[in-house]
C-alpha cells in the first residue's frame, strides 16, 4: 500500500507544471492587489482622520461602500487561498518542486507621509496605476488556469475554474464567446 498525499485537485500530472507556474503568479498577483489595495485604503483613512479629525462617516452611503468593498476582499483572499492550495497540490506531483515559495510579495510604492491635496492627487494616481496593473497581472495567468481546471473535471477543479471566471468577469464584464 502506497501513502499517497491528499489533494484536493485532480488533474493530470502532465498539467502539473504548468498549473503550478500559473497559479503562483496569480496568487502573487492577487496577493499584490490585496496589499496595494489595503496599502492605499489605510492611507486614505489617515488622510481623513488628519484632514478632518473623523476617522468614519456615519453616511449610509460610506458604510455600504466600505461593506461592499470588505464583502470584495473576503472572496478575493478566498479565491487566493484556493489557488495557492491548487499549486500546493500541483507541487506534490513534481519531485524537484518542493520548497520554493508558491506566494512571491511584490514590492509596494512608498505613499507620501503628509496629507494634502497634491499627496491626495498622488495617491489617487498610484492607486488607479496600481489597482489596473494588479488586477490585469492576476487575470492573465488565471485565463490559462481556468482552462487547465476545466479540463480536469473534477467537481473541486470546475468549482474553482467557476471562482476564477466571476473574478474575471468581475474585472473584465461577461465573457464574450471564444474569451
Amino acid at each position: 500500500m502506497t501513502d499517497k498525499p491528499y489533494r484536493r485537485f485532480h488533474f493530470s500530472e502532465e498539467y502539473a507544471l504548468s498549473i503550478l507556474g500559473l497559479a503562483s503568479v496569480g496568487a502573487s498577483a492577487l496577493f499584490a492587489l490585496e496589499q496595494h489595495l489595503e496599502l492605499h485604503s489605510d492611507w486614505l483613512a489617515q488622510a481623513a482622520e488628519a484632514l478632518t479629525g473623523d476617522t468614519r462617516s456615519d453616511d449610509d452611503r460610506a458604510k455600504n461602500a466600505r461593506a461592499a468593498a470588505a464583502a470584495q476582499m473576503d472572496r478575493m483572499k478566498a479565491l487566493r487561498t484556493d489557488i495557492t492550495e491548487l499549486a500546493a497540490d500541483a507541487e506534490s506531483m513534481l519531485p524537484n518542486a518542493a520548497g520554493n515559495e508558491i506566494v512571491i510579495p511584490r514590492p509596494m510604492p512608498d505613499l507620501p507621509p503628509t496629507f494634502g491635496p497634491l499627496e491626495l492627487a498622488k495617491v489617487q494616481q498610484s492607486f488607479a496605476k496600481g489597482t489596473s496593473y494588479w488586477l490585469r497581472e492576476a487575470t492573465r495567468p488565471l485565463r490559462k488556469l481556468r482552462e487547465h481546471l476545466n479540463a480536469a473535471g473534477d467537481d473541486e477543479s470546475s468549482a474553482l475554474a467557476d471562482r476564477i471566471d466571476a473574478f474575471i468577469q468581475s474585472v473584465h464584464g461577461p465573457r464574450s464567446e471564444g474569451a
